[in-house]
Protein backbone atom coordinates (compact mmCIF):
# COMPACT_ATOMS: atom_id res chain seq x y z
CA UNK A 1 0.00 0.00 0.00
CA UNK A 2 1.54 3.28 -1.09
CA UNK A 3 1.13 6.46 0.94
CA UNK A 4 0.05 9.54 -0.95
CA UNK A 5 1.06 13.02 0.14
CA UNK A 6 -1.88 15.29 0.86
CA UNK A 7 -3.24 18.15 2.87
CA UNK A 8 -5.57 17.57 5.77
CA UNK A 9 -7.36 19.86 8.18
CA UNK A 10 -8.03 19.02 11.80
CA UNK A 11 -9.17 21.30 14.63
CA UNK A 12 -6.57 22.11 17.26
CA UNK A 13 -9.38 22.63 19.80
CA UNK A 14 -11.73 19.64 19.68
CA UNK A 15 -14.46 21.58 21.53
CA UNK A 16 -14.69 24.13 18.70
CA UNK A 17 -15.13 23.16 15.06
CA UNK A 18 -13.10 24.84 12.37
CA UNK A 19 -14.72 27.82 10.73
CA UNK A 20 -15.90 26.67 7.26
CA UNK A 21 -14.59 29.93 5.76
CA UNK A 22 -11.08 28.95 6.85
CA UNK A 23 -11.44 25.27 5.89
CA UNK A 24 -12.63 26.25 2.41
CA UNK A 25 -10.18 29.12 1.96
CA UNK A 26 -8.39 28.78 -1.40
CA UNK A 27 -4.86 27.43 -1.15
CA UNK A 28 -2.10 29.73 -2.34
CA UNK A 29 -0.36 28.77 -5.58
CA UNK A 30 3.31 27.78 -5.57
CA UNK A 31 4.42 31.38 -5.33
CA UNK A 32 6.17 32.85 -2.30
CA UNK A 33 4.41 36.19 -2.77
CA UNK A 34 0.85 34.82 -3.04
CA UNK A 35 -1.07 35.41 0.19
CA UNK A 36 -4.02 37.39 1.50
CA UNK A 37 -4.07 39.84 4.35
CA UNK A 38 -6.86 41.53 6.21
CA UNK A 39 -7.41 45.21 5.50
CA UNK A 40 -6.01 46.22 8.89
CA UNK A 41 -5.02 45.04 12.38
CA UNK A 42 -7.06 45.79 15.53
CA UNK A 43 -5.79 48.54 17.82
CA UNK A 44 -8.02 47.88 20.85
CA UNK A 45 -9.25 44.71 22.60
CA UNK A 46 -12.69 46.34 22.72
CA UNK A 47 -12.97 46.50 18.92
CA UNK A 48 -15.46 44.11 17.37
CA UNK A 49 -14.41 41.37 14.99
CA UNK A 50 -13.80 42.60 11.46
CA UNK A 51 -12.88 41.22 8.05
CA UNK A 52 -15.46 38.47 8.43
CA UNK A 53 -17.11 39.07 5.08
CA UNK A 54 -15.99 37.11 2.02
CA UNK A 55 -13.70 38.79 -0.49
CA UNK A 56 -15.55 41.31 -2.64
CA UNK A 57 -18.32 41.93 -0.10
CA UNK A 58 -16.50 44.64 1.84
CA UNK A 59 -14.87 44.87 5.24
CA UNK A 60 -16.51 45.44 8.60
CA UNK A 61 -14.83 48.72 9.67
CA UNK A 62 -13.62 49.30 13.23
CA UNK A 63 -10.68 51.06 14.83
CA UNK A 64 -7.73 49.44 13.17
CA UNK A 65 -4.42 50.30 11.55
CA UNK A 66 -2.68 49.38 8.31
CA UNK A 67 0.53 47.38 8.13
CA UNK A 68 3.00 50.26 8.06
CA UNK A 69 5.25 49.89 11.09
CA UNK A 70 6.05 53.14 12.88
CA UNK A 71 9.17 52.27 14.85
CA UNK A 72 11.59 55.06 15.75
CA UNK A 73 14.84 55.43 17.65
CA UNK A 74 16.79 58.40 18.99
CA UNK A 75 20.35 58.19 20.34
CA UNK A 76 22.15 61.19 21.84
CA UNK A 77 25.63 61.00 23.35
CA UNK A 78 28.07 63.56 24.72
CA UNK A 79 31.70 63.21 25.78
CA UNK A 80 33.42 66.04 27.65
CA UNK A 81 37.07 66.15 28.72
CA UNK A 82 38.49 68.61 31.24
CA UNK A 83 42.18 69.13 31.92
CA UNK A 84 42.35 69.82 35.67
CA UNK A 85 46.09 70.43 35.70
CA UNK A 86 49.06 68.44 37.08
CA UNK A 87 48.39 65.76 34.41
CA UNK A 88 44.90 64.96 35.73
CA UNK A 89 41.98 64.68 33.27
CA UNK A 90 38.28 64.50 34.08
CA UNK A 91 36.02 62.75 31.54
CA UNK A 92 32.22 62.73 31.43
CA UNK A 93 30.26 60.32 29.20
CA UNK A 94 26.51 60.96 28.90
CA UNK A 95 24.02 59.16 26.66
CA UNK A 96 20.28 58.84 26.17
CA UNK A 97 18.46 56.31 23.99
CA UNK A 98 14.76 56.10 23.19
CA UNK A 99 13.11 53.41 21.06
CA UNK A 100 9.40 53.48 20.23
CA UNK A 101 7.60 50.48 18.67
CA UNK A 102 4.31 50.35 16.78
CA UNK A 103 4.26 47.26 14.60
CA UNK A 104 1.09 45.58 13.24
CA UNK A 105 1.56 41.99 12.05
CA UNK A 106 -0.79 39.57 10.26
CA UNK A 107 0.59 36.06 10.70
CA UNK A 108 -2.25 34.05 9.18
CA UNK A 109 -2.06 34.96 5.45
CA UNK A 110 -5.85 35.14 5.07
CA UNK A 111 -8.42 37.94 5.24
CA UNK A 112 -10.08 36.60 8.40
CA UNK A 113 -8.90 37.08 11.98
CA UNK A 114 -7.24 33.73 12.43
CA UNK A 115 -4.23 35.39 14.07
CA UNK A 116 -3.00 38.98 14.05
CA UNK A 117 -1.11 41.03 16.59
CA UNK A 118 -0.17 44.62 17.28
CA UNK A 119 3.17 45.08 19.04
CA UNK A 120 3.70 48.39 20.84
CA UNK A 121 6.13 49.61 23.45
CA UNK A 122 9.19 51.67 24.22
CA UNK A 123 12.69 51.51 25.70
CA UNK A 124 14.40 54.42 27.49
CA UNK A 125 18.04 54.23 28.62
CA UNK A 126 19.99 56.97 30.46
CA UNK A 127 23.73 56.49 31.11
CA UNK A 128 26.26 58.69 32.91
CA UNK A 129 29.92 58.02 33.63
CA UNK A 130 32.42 60.29 35.35
CA UNK A 131 36.10 59.38 35.67
CA UNK A 132 39.40 60.98 36.52
CA UNK A 133 42.71 59.77 35.14
CA UNK A 134 46.38 60.66 35.23
CA UNK A 135 49.94 59.36 35.11
CA UNK A 136 51.92 57.62 37.84
CA UNK A 137 55.22 59.08 36.75
CA UNK A 138 56.97 56.54 34.53
CA UNK A 139 55.17 53.55 36.10
CA UNK A 140 51.83 53.75 34.24
CA UNK A 141 48.41 55.32 34.60
CA UNK A 142 45.63 55.59 37.17
CA UNK A 143 41.87 55.81 36.61
CA UNK A 144 39.08 56.19 39.13
CA UNK A 145 35.40 56.76 38.43
CA UNK A 146 31.86 55.55 38.50
CA UNK A 147 28.82 55.14 36.29
CA UNK A 148 25.05 54.96 36.57
CA UNK A 149 22.43 53.56 34.17
CA UNK A 150 18.62 53.66 34.36
CA UNK A 151 16.41 51.59 32.01
CA UNK A 152 12.67 51.64 31.46
CA UNK A 153 10.96 49.31 29.00
CA UNK A 154 7.36 48.50 28.09
CA UNK A 155 6.19 45.78 25.68
CA UNK A 156 2.54 45.13 24.75
CA UNK A 157 1.04 42.52 22.41
CA UNK A 158 -2.58 42.78 21.34
CA UNK A 159 -3.43 39.40 19.82
CA UNK A 160 -6.63 38.92 17.78
CA UNK A 161 -7.90 35.46 16.83
CA UNK A 162 -11.70 35.70 16.67
CA UNK A 163 -12.02 33.35 13.68
CA UNK A 164 -9.68 30.64 14.98
CA UNK A 165 -10.66 27.57 16.99
CA UNK A 166 -9.05 29.24 20.01
CA UNK A 167 -11.73 31.95 20.00
CA UNK A 168 -14.61 30.43 21.97
CA UNK A 169 -13.31 28.71 25.13
CA UNK A 170 -15.41 27.50 28.06
CA UNK A 171 -18.43 29.09 26.40
CA UNK A 172 -16.81 32.54 26.41
CA UNK A 173 -16.02 34.49 23.22
CA UNK A 174 -12.30 34.94 23.81
CA UNK A 175 -11.38 36.82 20.65
CA UNK A 176 -8.41 38.92 21.85
CA UNK A 177 -5.85 39.01 24.60
CA UNK A 178 -3.26 41.54 25.70
CA UNK A 179 0.17 40.65 27.03
CA UNK A 180 2.11 43.41 28.78
CA UNK A 181 5.56 43.54 30.32
CA UNK A 182 7.06 46.55 32.13
CA UNK A 183 10.61 46.65 33.51
CA UNK A 184 12.38 49.39 35.47
CA UNK A 185 16.02 48.77 36.35
CA UNK A 186 19.07 50.72 37.38
CA UNK A 187 22.70 49.92 38.06
CA UNK A 188 25.71 51.77 39.41
CA UNK A 189 29.36 50.93 39.73
CA UNK A 190 32.64 52.37 40.96
CA UNK A 191 35.98 51.41 39.43
CA UNK A 192 39.65 52.20 39.83
CA UNK A 193 42.84 51.02 38.22
CA UNK A 194 46.47 51.84 39.02
CA UNK A 195 49.88 51.18 37.56
CA UNK A 196 49.49 49.26 34.27
CA UNK A 197 45.86 49.93 33.41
Amino acid sequence: MALRPGIGVAPSNLANPLDPRIVNYPLAPHNDRAADWAGCVKTSPLDTTFNTLPTGQGVNPTNCTGYHKKNSQIVVSLRMNYALGNGVDLTSLTSYQHFNEFQPIANDGIIYQDYENLQTGHIDVVYQELRASGKLGDRGLWIIGGNYEADDSLQRYLESYADSTTGPSFGLPLITDTISSRVHSSSASVFDCRRTC
